[in-house]
């Protein structure tokens, strides 16, 4: 990622344009964690099978990266993590 930023200014506006960093933080159940990962996945999924098929690929797509991490923080406002 670092790499990425380093050079961040010899890609094409576009791509400069569309790549972020994003950070969440959400109140949720494990049973909705686990549905919002799964739809996140679902929706990366779409675009697995271009990874073995280059044809599938289109013309200006370039690899990337993403990362999903999930994972209780404790709030000032609740610091045991049961409440």
């Amino acid at each position: 990622m670092q790499a990425f930023y380093d050079s961040r200014g010899d890609y094409p506006p576009e791509w400069q344009a569309v790549t972020d960093a994003r950070e969440f933080i959400l109140h949720v159940s494990p049973d909705e964690l686990r549905a919002v990962a799964e739809e996140i996945t679902a929706i990366i999924d779409r675009y697995r099978d271009r990874l073995t098929d280059p044809a599938l690929r289109p013309g200006d797509s370039l690899p990337i990266e993403m990362l999903m991490f999930s994972y209780p923080v404790r709030s000032t406002l609740s610091p045991s993590p049961c409440r």
